[in-house]
């Protein structure tokens, strides 16, 4: 598995370090120049796959709080997948 994955949302696109959870780059989308810029960096436990969403990660703030995966996301995604679809 490649050591590096994107992250993307409805703000802009994140490349992280997949062990250390590090962001490498931020790519913001529009006028959304400080997208995710709360965000210190990504929880390696959470980054299972290539080409995310955002919501499926959890991540530490620069405050040290974390955020987790959104439940309702996964489930959502589960659901589809369990039908053959994609999110």
């Amino acid at each position: 598995m490649p050591t590096r994955c994107t992250i993307q949302g409805s703000h802009g696109e994140l490349v992280v370090d997949r062990e250390t959870g590090g962001i490498i780059s931020r790519t913001p989308w529009g006028d959304e120049q400080t997208a995710y810029s709360e965000i210190a960096r990504f929880d390696p436990d959470t980054l299972t796959g290539e080409g995310l969403d955002i919501l499926e990660c959890g991540y530490f703030e620069a405050s040290g709080a974390y955020v987790p995966p959104d439940a309702d996301f996964l489930a959502h995604v589960a659901s589809l997948s369990s039908h053959g679809e994609e999110a």
